[in-house]
């Protein structure tokens, strides 16, 4: 008998020290979990912030991008205009120096009819492409209608209207020249002015083009902290699973042992009882079946929990 109780006594203590190491890991268990859900709602918070954080980048990109792209539209304009300028005045050059070289020579020749007469359809010839570049100086059609009656005849031959339209065919030559002359000194300052717009919207191409690779690495940088809240936020959450499932079999672990724990408490009252009615029973006069009994459904309980 008294082999039997140490047996009970045994089961009993390592049952208890096993009911006691989990419900120590149960207690671990919820700090743990009370302490991870703290950092979650911080978590939460914090993927928030930095979604924020990151659309205000996206924004700020598109308006950058959004100007940027008009300064480089303007950029190319300029350069056009650079390049319709340098067309213009070089045929504005050209101009000039044809019109100089039409009044030192081609006019000279017809205003004092030093051509000789039988070289008239040359004559003629000059005569029609003078007319013509008075027509594209707007001088009057009268005096144009009347220029090359004037020219076919001598200055000394001419009469007083074929002089005056001569003078007058002759002054607006040399006004349009001076006008070329004029247009052709300004050509340097105008083209240095269109250099310090081309120059100035260069810079600010530039600029623009700087700012928007500057907020693209910022985006990029808001982007990875965005996902790195996010990947702490589902490790906070995955960890708390997990730690949930542990604590469901934990839990089931610890009602299976305290269950256990009944049983051999009962066991042990029933062992108790048995020895009792065992001592009774050899007393003379009493009856043992009852202690046969009892032993019969204690002992296979104790071979089973053993």
């Amino acid at each position: 008998m008294s082999s039997l109780s140490k047996i009970f006594d045994v089961l009993k203590e390592q049952h208890d020290t096993a009911l006691s190491a989990e419900q120590a890991q149960a207690k671990e268990l919820g700090h743990e979990k009370a302490s991870i859900n703290s950092k979650i709602g911080g978590a939460e918070e914090q993927v928030v912030a930095c979604r924020s954080a990151r659309d205000e980048a996206q924004q700020s990109l598109k308006e950058v991008e959004t100007v940027s792209a008009a300064a480089k539209k303007e950029l190319e304009a300029v350069q056009q205009r650079k390049v319709e300028l340098l067309a213009s005045n070089a045929k504005e050059a050209e101009s000039k120096d044809a019109r100089e070289k039409l009044i030192a020579e081609t006019w000279t020749i017809l205003k004092e009819a030093s051509m000789p007469g039988k070289q008239w359809r040359e004559k003629n010839k000059l005569i029609d492409s003078l007319v013509k570049v008075l027509a594209d100086i707007d001088v009057e059609e009268s005096l144009r209608d009347g220029l090359p009656v004037a020219l076919k005849s001598k200055p000394t031959d001419r009469g007083v209207v074929a002089s005056q339209c001569v003078t007058m065919c002759e002054e607006a030559l040399q006004a349009s020249a001076k006008v070329l002359v004029e247009k052709v000194a300004s050509h340097p300052a105008t083209v240095e002015d269109l250099d310090k717009e081309f120059d100035a919207a260069s810079a600010s191409d530039k600029q623009l083009r700087d700012s928007a690779s500057e907020k693209q690495n910022g985006l990029i940088e808001a982007e990875n902290e965005l996902l790195n809240a996010i990947e702490a936020q589902h490790s906070f959450t995955d960890t708390v699973a997990s730690l949930d499932d542990e604590q469901k079999h934990l839990a089931k672990s610890i009602e299976d042992t305290m269950q256990q724990i009944c049983e051999i408490t009962e066991n042990i009252e029933g062992f108790k009882m048995l020895v009792k009615e065992g001592s009774d029973a050899f007393k003379p006069g009493m009856d043992n079946s009852n202690a046969d009994v009892a032993m019969e459904n204690v002992v296979p309980d104790i071979q089973a929990q053993a």
